[in-house]
């Protein structure tokens, strides 16, 4: 038990240290994706799965939303990928100089998700 006391302690310390230090980083809003239509296209897809009535139905919209998603998909890449060659042509490096542009257009959300550190099998974030 004083083990996995002093380790709880060690990763509170160690957490508001780098709070003091670093700071939080604030998020930014995402653009939403999804078209209007399309998200009431998912309400009226969930209503018909609470009532249960008719499985048909149910798999027509099934079926119409999967189709608006991928559409609404691809419209947001090809607005980024025009954003990304507009800076290009403008000789704007940025997206350039990044490591990996697929994170400036698909978005890098696998690295906010990784711990700062395992010990004793606590992860510390």
């Amino acid at each position: 038990m004083i083990t996995h006391e002093l380790t709880q302690n060690a990763a509170k310390v160690i957490t508001e240290t780098a709070e003091d230090v670093l700071g939080k980083t604030p998020k930014k809003a995402k653009k939403q994706w999804i078209s209007n239509e399309t998200m009431q296209l998912i309400e009226r897809k969930r209503q018909l799965r609470n009532q249960q009535k008719s499985s048909a139905e149910y798999n027509d919209l099934k079926r119409d939303v999967q189709n608006a998603l991928r559409k609404d998909k691809q419209e947001r890449l090809e607005e980024k990928c025009t954003e990304a060659e507009e800076m290009n042509r403008k000789h704007n490096t940025t997206l350039c100089l990044k490591k990996n542009p697929c994170d400036y257009i698909f978005g890098d959300n696998l690295n906010s998700k990784r711990p700062i550190a395992i010990i004793f099998g606590t992860v510390i974030t």
